[in-house]
């Protein structure tokens, strides 16, 4: 690598016993830390939990707010009501309903007016409700991510340690047969890793998974386009290639059911029927786990399958490695079923 359908629930407890201690910092509490996690939640209540507590366990007393695309799963309402109850400083936030024709649901719109609510020195970083943090967060990590913005900037010479544009905040998924590691290159004044995906419709440039200091996108009257792959060629027209960073702090939870604009198919249920769907969430590393994961040679990329561990209580025989994040991946003939049964259901107005 060179450098350069819903179930009866329990009653909803917030606390999910993540197993591990409260993190300790020297600098003191977070309330004073201009970290902002915005998470973007739609029918998957225990996820949206999981979510939750793992943010207040690696990094208490930053701001959360929740933005719900209008669930309609009543174990979902049921845990935003506990959050709202909780009177913890949790905002949820649920915007006028989106007619669902998007393929990512009302994300979009929600990503909009979730970015325009906060302060413009305020470091956002974006989370899906099938995600959780895994490490705890120190004020060293911050300090450092806040200085790629915070640099001094002159229009006659780019500075090397500053960064104009997203920061991807997530463990690697596996790179698989597409992707190998003369792809990724490593920045060693950002601490970040350019991952070259030039020729997929996103990753390059912009994810929906980011870390980005707010004023930057106002400086750019940047504006959600309704697809993933709209938003990496604005990306791409404003800001330089995206950073990976070299210690992320968040994952995607693998074999999570899925819900694509609003729609679950016959194919997609049956897909998660075959390969076993459910809620596989990680254990949060320890101090020491954690700092010697940033302690690593940057040269050992930080994908997930080989440095995080499922919860041993949650089934980690059942997913084979490498993981898989989406139901209908490397399943090509419910992939093109589920495709017809969308299509259908536009016709027919369903």
């Amino acid at each position: 690598m060179p450098e350069s359908d819903a179930n009866e629930h329990d009653p909803v407890t917030i606390d999910n016993n993540l197993n591990t201690p409260e993190p300790r910092d020297p600098a003191g509490a977070h309330r004073d830390w201009p970290l902002h996690f915005l998470v973007f939640s739609f029918n998957r209540g225990e996820f949206l939990a999981h979510c939750i507590n793992s943010i207040q366990r690696c990094a208490p007393g930053c701001a959360i707010t929740v933005h719900d695309d209008n669930s309609s799963d009543a174990h979902t309402q049921q845990v935003l009501a506990e959050l709202v109850k909780a009177d913890n400083g949790i905002t949820v936030v649920q915007p006028p309903a989106d007619n669902g024709d998007s393929k990512h649901g009302g994300l979009y719109g929600n990503m909009q007016r979730a970015c325009a609510a906060v302060d413009d020195n305020t470091l956002i970083c974006t989370l899906q409700d099938d995600m959780q943090l895994v490490r705890p967060l120190r004020r060293a990590d911050l300090d450092q991510w806040l200085a790629l913005y915070n640099q001094p900037h002159s229009n006659k010479q780019h500075n090397s340690q500053q960064h104009h544009g997203f920061l991807q905040p997530a463990f690697l998924k596996s790179l698989g047969a597409k992707i190998s590691t003369d792809d990724v290159s490593y920045d060693i004044n950002k601490q970040v890793y350019l991952i070259n995906r030039q020729k997929r419709s996103a990753g390059a440039w912009y994810s929906d998974v980011f870390m980005i200091q707010a004023k930057l996108l106002r400086q750019h009257n940047w504006q959600f386009a309704a697809r993933e792959s709209g938003n990496e060629q604005q990306a791409r027209q404003h800001f330089e290639q995206m950073g990976y960073l070299r210690n992320p702090f968040a994952a995607w939870l693998p074999g999570a059911p899925a819900w694509r604009g609003k729609r679950r198919t016959l194919a997609m249920k049956l897909a998660e029927h075959n390969r076993h769907c459910g809620f596989y969430p990680f254990s949060i590393m320890s101090d020491e786990q954690s700092n010697a994961f940033c302690a690593r040679d940057a040269g050992q990329l930080p994908i997930a399958e080989e440095w995080l561990s499922l919860q041993a209580n949650h089934g980690e025989s059942s997913l084979a490695k490498p993981w898989f994040y989406y139901p209908l991946q490397d399943q090509r003939a419910l992939k093109l079923a589920n495709r017809l049964e969308l299509q259908l259901g536009k016709l027919v107005g369903r």
